[in-house]
């Protein structure tokens, strides 16, 4: 085998103007990278604004709910504070009206045993 070494002819300009081409293709690739990635960042900020609003909007929301369910429960504790005051009270007619029946079962009784009619 010889060791001939190989020539290759190419006109300099044409591999420089080769490479020029594609450093601007290249420099175009990344100018529109960078374009679609500010574009995309504006869309995410937008985007994340519009979710922190409607967090806020949400809690405001369940805070308005919250205060409307601690009235309630303040309501429903002084309505069952209301029923126990009247529940003895209802216990204590009941009472006062079987000891008045039972006077008046005894009354009778002992009218018809005691004292029959003549």
């Amino acid at each position: 085998m010889s060791n001939t070494p190989i020539q290759i002819t190419t006109d300099l300009s044409q591999v420089l103007e080769q490479i020029n081409q594609q450093l601007k293709s290249l420099q175009k690739e990344v100018t529109d990278f960078r374009t679609e990635t500010k574009v995309a960042t504006e869309s995410i900020k937008g985007e994340i604004n519009t979710l922190r609003g409607e967090v806020n909007t949400l809690r405001e929301e369940v805070k308005g709910e919250i205060n409307t369910l601690k009235v309630e429960v303040s309501h429903i504790k002084e309505d069952v504070k209301e029923i126990k005051g009247s529940q003895k009270a209802q216990i204590w007619s009941l009472i006062v009206l079987a000891f008045t029946a039972v006077i008046g079962l005894l009354g009778t009784v002992a009218k018809i045993l005691v004292f029959p009619n003549p």
